[in-house]
């Protein structure tokens, strides 16, 4: 793959130079890179929220939706209906399913507080 000259970034600072016309203006202020500093109470509304959110609300929707694509997947590969746009539809159901499973262990690991052995040796030789 050829990459044209202006993307290269070596040249970029060459092509400002020729061009006596552009000017480059940073308007970002030191205002908007600052992280915003909570209250407790906000941060244990948020944490409350996002393990509502994320952790059981998640579940409870793919749970059903894991259950749903497999009977799907068993229906659409019954021998009359199967045809070469059910077929992908079972693909796409394997692949949901894949998903959903993967957030769900996410969300164990993230909001349940369910760690590795790895993450747990991690902590103790970085702390």
């Amino acid at each position: 793959m050829i990459i044209p000259k202006i993307f290269m970034m070596s040249n970029i600072s060459s092509l400002i130079e020729e061009s006596p016309n552009v000017t480059i203006e940073s308007n970002i202020t030191s205002d908007i890179l600052d992280c915003p500093q909570y209250s407790n109470d906000t941060a244990a509304a948020i944490d409350l929220f996002a393990y509502w959110i994320e952790g059981i609300l998640l579940c409870v929707i793919a749970v059903p939706g894991i259950a749903g694509n497999a009977l799907s997947s068993y229906i659409l590969s019954g021998k009359t209906m199967r045809n070469s746009f059910n077929i992908l539809l079972i693909a796409l159901a394997l692949f949901d399913n894949t998903y959903l499973f993967g957030s769900i262990l996410e969300s164990f690991r993230k909001r349940f507080l369910i760690y590795t052995e790895l993450v747990r040796k991690k902590q103790i030789l970085f702390s």
